[in-house]
């Protein structure tokens, strides 16, 4: 703000020098923005009867002159800037119907005449002419309408949101001379950041037949105004919003009330508040006409002198009624019917600020209960709940629109007894769940006079189930008895009792077997039977010692693995299966768990083994040898054996030794020359078997030759 006022006095000082000799010191001039422009105060009561009475008073008009923000730090810069200002206007006082016409609308201007003692626009302008006092104007002065008629105030409109301008003012005196006036700053339309933060409070609201009070509070203090945040729309050159101020105190702040008739708004009108002696509270007092059963709402908005409106109050609902014609509720009818105290009262009229009718009731100990709020056209309410032969002192009063002012102090009284009964009904739609490991039981009932508890009743038989909760208020159950047991089914049912010890009937009856682990006996001996190329695996069935065992798990494995696999069907319903999967020469282990019908699984049997040896091996006994060219041909029949990897050829000599290993030739192969024999010599042949696993059989027939 330091370089803003610096500037502002160059310019000032500059200003000074090219101008006729000034009688007054430039001052800088107090300006505050809206959303309509800039108002810049060229004068107010201090000017006007304090050290510059004679200037005003010699003052013809002012010349405003304006140019956008430019940061200069020397006098030859503020030189140089100086050209950048253009005339925007004049101010001055209003002097013709026109002007006034512009200032105030019909309304409006009729009232300042009235105020002023004036008749006509010539008699008002020729009082303007003549006075420029602000006592001479009263409230009116504090109307910034008022203050621009006198020419004291300029609105400059022509301004963009944010934008900051410096303005220079020249006081024309009655002989045209110029001299310097004031100058100011202003960033435009930001308005009254304080306002968004002051919200009157109802205080107070009184109606009658045909007239309104409402009363408005409002917390104010100049110390408030540095806890309201300022706007973050700033000038770059402002970064702490310097330019950024409440431009009028707290304590100066109008009301404008905005009223309502039947829902339609109507004109507002502006009210000046009542200060309290400490300086904090703002009064807005508001009277207004109504008529008859009329509704009326009004809410009020804080606003400054240039209309910068903040935060509106809660709207006040009033009704054209008063305290002595309101209809009230002045006796009621208290009765015994079976199971309850009826109270009874004359109908209300169809009023729309009658909001309902409140029944109270004091017991016994004199505690008083709300028993509910009723529509407004209702005309009975029945007790039901209340205790065998207390009496009761029961309180009926009409409820008005919260805010109207008007209440029913004093209600409608009457006393009663509660005697009669009748039995109470069963619950139904009894419905039961496992909850876990316990049983939730829900239930229905029609809600009766008298009503003491619910009871529920347990059995593992419909026709004997004893009692095992009770009494209790709420429609459902959780049996949590660690004796229930997932090996049974349950039985149950609810019955209600009233404040006499009237048992109902039972409700409908449900069951249940409780989701409980269940302990059942393994299986045991597992014996085995190959037959047909199947495996016939059985056991001891365990179902003889436990009713509780519906079916059977059956697993298996190869030995030497690591993971059982369930056997298909997964659950078998006899004590034994057939095992068609079985190949020779592998040993399989199998072992069987019970399985309960609520799913729980035993412990597993014994793991036993079960083999199914291979077939022998087949021998070759048909084949030949004889002599060829190269040596001795060994030659088998041409088939291929799918099980068959090769064929292994043997010779020994006929004279002595064992035979020995001379030729390997797959299955698919089947001639041999050995070439490694002599002359003279008789040899002996024998062939085996190589299977596909590698698994050699013994030899066959043997077959000689002489070489």
């Amino acid at each position: 703000m330091k370089n803003i006022v610096t500037f502002i006095l160059l310019i000032s000082c500059w200003a000074t020098a090219n101008l006729q000799a000034q009688q007054v010191s430039p001052r800088v001039l107090k300006v505050a923005s809206s959303k309509a422009g800039n108002y810049i105060y060229l004068a107010g009561r201090d000017e006007v009867v304090g050290k510059d009475t004679t200037l005003m008073k010699a003052t013809d008009y002012f010349i405003i002159k304006r140019m956008p923000f430019v940061l200069v730090t020397d006098s030859t810069k503020a030189k140089a800037a100086l050209k950048n200002f253009k005339t925007i206007g004049k101010a001055e006082k209003a002097s013709t119907d026109k002007d006034l016409k512009q200032l105030f609308n019909e309304s409006d201007l009729a009232d300042v005449k009235k105020y002023l003692g004036t008749k006509t626009n010539k008699e008002l302008l020729d009082f303007v002419d003549k006075h420029i006092s602000a006592n001479d104007y009263g409230f009116l002065y504090s109307i910034i309408e008022t203050r621009m008629m006198l020419g004291q105030v300029y609105l400059d409109t022509d301004v963009r949101d944010g934008e900051v301008m410096y303005y220079q003012v020249i006081r024309v005196d009655k002989n045209k001379k110029e001299f310097p006036w004031g100058v100011a700053v202003a960033q435009s339309k930001v308005g009254n950041y304080a306002l968004p933060y002051l919200k009157p409070k109802i205080s107070a609201v009184q109606s009658s037949d045909s007239s309104v009070s409402i009363t408005w509070k409002l917390k104010v203090s100049e110390a408030m105004i540095n806890k309201f945040p300022k706007p973050t729309m700033r000038a770059s050159f402002d970064p702490n919003g310097d330019l950024l101020s409440v431009p009028f105190p707290l304590t100066a702040l109008s009301g404008r009330v905005v009223p309502a008739r039947q829902g339609i708004v109507v004109p507002g009108i502006k009210i000046i508040p009542n200060i309290n002696r400490t300086q904090d509270t703002l009064t807005y007092s508001y009277l207004g006409t109504v008529s008859k059963d009329e509704q009326f709402t009004a809410y009020l908005m804080v606003e400054d002198e240039i209309y910068n409106q903040g935060a509106h109050s809660d709207t006040a609902i009033v009704f054209g009624v008063g305290a002595r014609s309101i209809p009230l509720i002045y006796g009621i009818r208290v009765t015994e019917v079976m199971n309850g105290i009826r109270i009874a009262w004359d109908k209300l009229p169809n009023k729309p600020y009658i909001t309902g009718i409140e029944i109270t009731r004091y017991d016994s100990e004199d505690k008083l209960l709300q028993l509910g709020i009723l529509s407004a056209i209702d005309t009975t309410y029945t007790d039901y709940a209340i205790n065998v032969g207390d009496h009761y002192r029961y309180q009926v009063r009409a409820l008005f629109v919260h805010g109207i002012g008007i209440t029913q102090v004093a209600p409608a009284q009457g006393v009663g007894a509660y005697t009669k009964f009748s039995k109470p009904l069963p619950p139904y739609n009894l419905a039961v769940a496992n909850k876990g490991s316990n049983v939730a039981l829900t239930w229905q009932a029609t809600d009766e006079p008298g009503f003491y508890g619910y009871f529920v009743y347990r059995g593992t038989s419909p026709k004997k189930m004893y009692l095992v909760a009770g009494p209790m208020k709420d429609k459902k159950y959780t049996d949590t008895s660690e004796s229930l047991s997932g090996r049974s089914q349950y039985y149950y049912a609810v019955k209600n009792q009233n404040l006499r010890n009237d048992t109902s009937m039972y409700s409908n009856i449900v069951t249940i077997i409780p989701i409980k682990k269940i302990d059942v006996v393994a299986p045991t001996n597992i014996d085995f039977y190959y037959v047909n190329g199947k495996l016939r695996i059985q056991w001891d069935d365990s179902r003889t010692q436990d009713n509780a065992i519906e079916t059977f798990l059956l697993q298996k494995r190869k030995k030497g693995d690591t993971e059982y696999v369930t056997m298909k069907p997964k659950e078998v319903g006899n004590a034994f299966l057939m095992d068609s999967l079985i190949q020779r020469g592998t040993t399989y282990q199998y072992r069987v768990a019970s399985v309960a019908f609520s799913g729980d699984i035993s412990a597993y049997s014994a793991v036993t083994e079960y083999s199914l040896a291979k077939p022998k091996i087949e021998t070759v006994n048909e084949f030949y040898v004889r002599n060829v060219t190269a040596g001795v041909e060994v030659g088998l029949p041409e088939i291929v054996y799918s099980n068959r990897k090769g064929y292994t050829i043997y010779r020994r000599n006929a004279a002595s030794g064992d035979f020995v290993k001379v030729h390997t030739m797959p299955s698919d192969s089947f001639v041999f020359t050995d070439e490694k024999i002599e002359k003279g010599q008789t040899y002996i042949y024998a062939i085996s078997i190589t299977e596909n696993d590698g698994k050699e059989g013994e030899m066959g027939f043997s077959r000689s030759v002489s070489r």
